[in-house]
C-alpha cells in the first residue's frame, strides 16, 4: 500500500486488493512483496506488438483488432 504512487493498493475483507482502473503497472509492490504473491503476467505477442493490436477481452481470450494492425 505505501509505495503505490496511484493509491491503487487497499485492504478488503482483510486482503490486498489492488485496483486495476487505477494501477499504472510500475512493479513496485511486486518488488517490495515479501510473499512473492503479486505475479505479472503477459501474453509475449501482446508484449511484442508494436502497433498494441493485440487485445484482451473481458475473459483474457486475445484477439487481433485489425484496424490496429
Amino acid at each position: 500500500i505505501e509505495v503505490c504512487p496511484k493509491d491503487a493498493i487497499s485492504m478488503v475483507g482483510g486482503k490486498s486488493y489492488i485496483d486495476q482502473d487505477k494501477c499504472i503497472k510500475c512493479g513496485k509492490c511486486k518488488s517490495v512483496c515479501p510473499y512473492d504473491a503479486i505475479s505479472k503476467k503477459e501474453r509475449p505477442c501482446q508484449k511484442a506488438c508494436g502497433v498494441g493490436a493485440i487485445e484482451s477481452d473481458n475473459m483474457g481470450r486475445a484477439h487481433i483488432n485489425n484496424d490496429k494492425c
